[in-house]
């Protein structure tokens, strides 16, 4: 009987979590101000226990030995930097106008419809999101999305002028629309001028509304390559296609036109708060976790990131009153979108932990690129209380499959990236 209830005692614990997070849903303020009284319980009950374990020294692993030699901080920056740099359009194309281009990180919601983005202030509408010289799509310019958003060219109802061919040679102009699936429509073309398979496309800007010049906003774009639709043989048209040059889902930035004074997504700033924390296995030695004895009433919020220097550790997934419970990277189940960095190219990827074998982090998925055998990951920015470019660790590849060499397994001393304003005022 003892060994059974010692076999149970591990779930009574996340059981009492889930039935506080369920119950948190009711929107009564009475429910609200129990279920936070009771939280903050649950999640110090051990600490009240045992209180002198918070000053216990956690051992930490080293860092993965044959990095570079200069701090891996500056190392991600310039890494990051270089990547960029084909994200960003070069202003000499004539798309810069007034202001000037952010790279802003694609969240994961991606589909033909509508590219959600992970940024922690509004976007300006309507305006063009490019990648390096391909325009992927516009900026929603609705008042009613609570989010921000990019609408992709793709997307049902859309329609832009274009061109296809061979620039200044040969030049065939169409209209280009949007049906919501992969590939655009090509309308209205010019019967003069002939179309071939492989040609290449490109946007054109129409005349001002008032009939003056020509504004120029997205003309000479790329939009992709012409293809064969899926028109019946024996058709007296052809049906053209145009394919985009890089598929939404291997995407990891867009640039979009900031005009002056609207703030960049990248000038958000998260406030820091140093902490003292205690590695600890969540529920059984299987999983992996640290106790925080800070919680929302020094402003941590659930999503925030814990990094020990430049390493990445974990992220908070409850947040109580004095104390927080953060997964780490060796937990797991553990998601975490993150940007993987091979040959100066970025792509977003959402990172999770299969197992854990030793000192590797099994992965549960392959990463976006065919060949990024130690490829560089680092976190990518999300509102929630999550920087860019802190360090999660580096790519291998083995018989078994993919593992990433990660950073320490345990800090005592560790940074909480609190998102500001989380917390309010009666708090």
């Amino acid at each position: 009987m003892a060994s059974r209830d010692l076999e149970a005692r591990p779930q009574r614990w996340p059981a009492a979590l889930l039935i506080a997070g369920v119950a948190s849903l009711l929107p009564q303020p009475a429910v609200r101000e129990a279920l936070s009284v009771l939280e903050g319980g649950l999640l110090t009950a051990r600490r009240l226990v045992d209180p002198m374990a918070w000053r216990r020294v956690a051992q930490a692993a080293q860092p993965p030995a044959g990095g570079p030699d200069r701090s891996p901080d500056r190392f991600i920056v310039e890494l990051l930097a270089t990547a960029r740099a084909r994200v960003i359009p070069d202003s000499s194309e004539g798309w810069q106008r007034d202001g000037r281009f952010c790279g802003v990180t694609l969240g994961r919601v991606r589909s033909p419809s509508s590219l959600s983005v992970a940024s922690a202030g509004p976007l300006p509408p309507g305006e063009p999101a490019f990648h390096g010289r391909e325009l992927v799509g516009f900026t929603s310019s609705s008042a009613s999305d609570d989010r921000p958003r990019i609408v992709p060219l793709r997307a049902k109802g859309t329609r832009l002028s274009a061109c296809a061919g061979a620039p200044g040679k040969r030049e065939a102009r169409f209209l280009a629309l949007g049906d919501g699936s992969e590939l655009l429509r090509v309308a209205y073309a010019d019967r003069d001028v002939a179309i071939e398979e492989g040609d290449l496309a490109w946007a054109i800007d129409p005349l001002a509304p008032t009939g003056g010049a020509v504004t120029r906003i997205v003309g000479g774009a790329l939009l992709g390559r012409i293809v064969r639709g899926d028109a019946p043989r024996g058709s007296d048209r052809d049906d053209w296609r145009v394919a985009p040059l890089t598929p939404l889902a291997e995407l990891a930035e867009l640039a979009i036109r900031h005009p002056p004074g609207f703030p960049g997504p990248s000038e958000a700033s998260f406030v820091p708060l140093a902490a003292e924390a205690r590695h600890e296995a969540l529920v059984d030695a299987r999983r992996d976790g640290l106790l925080l004895p800070k919680g929302r009433e020094s402003g941590v919020v659930e999503g925030c990131a814990v990094s020990a220097g430049p390493w990445w550790i974990g992220r908070v997934v409850r947040a109580g009153w004095g104390a927080s419970i953060v997964r780490t990277v060796r937990d797991p189940g553990l998601t975490c979108p993150v940007l993987v960095i091979s040959r100066g190219e970025i792509r977003a990827f959402a990172l999770s932990t299969a197992e854990v074998r030793g000192a590797d982090v099994r992965l549960e998925a392959a990463p976006p690129f065919a060949d990024c055998d130690g490829a560089v990951v680092v976190t990518a920015p999300g509102p929630e209380g999550v920087p860019e470019g802190l360090l999660v660790g580096t790519l291998h590849r083995d018989d078994l499959g993919w593992f990433l060499t990660a950073g320490p397994a345990a800090a005592e001393a560790v940074v909480v990236h609190r998102p500001p304003g989380a917390w309010g005022e009666r708090e």
